[in-house]
């Protein structure tokens, strides 16, 4: 059974396939009437082409947006439908006493962390901690917030629309993969990689996975309770 980004990368992919088919048949039949240039025949012939383009691509248009609204309906629902476990005492407690604390280290934080391992509220709690010290440390990446996941999904939407109109730079090419796919619909953003010792950081058109599964475990409905 496929998830819900799955289906999203299989209809995107197979909408941009088909209207390629669509638009290199009716190519064809257009260099079919050029050896009946200026006749009834030739004209006849162009006519029924582009009636026949017309009509495939209105049904594929139709047709995808009728699969994707659903798919995206239900992504929608698997992020409202998202709980997370409140904290036990223990973790209530470490949260409370690092607020209090007047000094407090990245090791500090650190070792907090592994003891609300598991706890998503608890980590984003400790991660504003950090962010309130001006801390760097390195913590566990805390839950997207139930508005990231609805402007992700709301891309992924406005997108389809635009591809559906007729935006080519969307159904220039079929994605390479449902990480391709998401990236490019749902304006993530890609991976910065670090060359050399420069300190410079560039885009190599990477798929930033880690957060593209972040996304995905969300609106699939697989996010564990955390």
């Amino acid at each position: 059974m496929f998830t819900l980004t799955e289906r999203f990368f299989i209809q995107i992919k197979s909408f941009i396939k088909a209207t390629a088919e669509i638009t290199n048949e009716y190519a064809a039949e257009m260099d079919r009437a050029k050896a009946f240039t200026g006749s009834d025949g030739g004209k006849q012939i162009e006519r029924k082409a582009a009636e026949a383009r017309d009509t495939a691509l209105k049904k594929e248009r139709e047709d995808t947006w009728k699969a994707v609204s659903g798919i995206l309906s239900d992504m929608r629902a698997n992020n409202v439908a998202r709980k997370l476990a409140l904290p036990t005492p223990e973790m209530y407690s470490l949260l409370n006493v690092l607020k209090m604390r007047t000094t407090l280290t990245a090791d500090d934080l650190e070792q907090a962390a592994a003891s609300l391992e598991g706890n998503a509220a608890c980590l984003a709690a400790l991660a504003d901690i950090a962010k309130e010290n001006k801390i760097h440390a390195k913590l566990p990446q805390p839950p997207l917030s139930t508005d990231a996941v609805t402007a992700f999904i709301d891309t992924l939407e406005n997108s389809t629309r635009t591809m559906l109109n007729g935006g080519s730079y969307l159904a220039n090419r079929e994605p390479k993969s449902e990480a391709d796919c998401l990236t490019r619909f749902g304006a993530l953003p890609y991976k910065v990689e670090q060359l050399g010792g420069n300190g410079e950081y560039v885009n190599l058109g990477k798929t930033d996975d880690a957060l593209i599964e972040r996304y995905s475990a969300v609106v699939n409905g697989l996010e564990a309770v955390m």
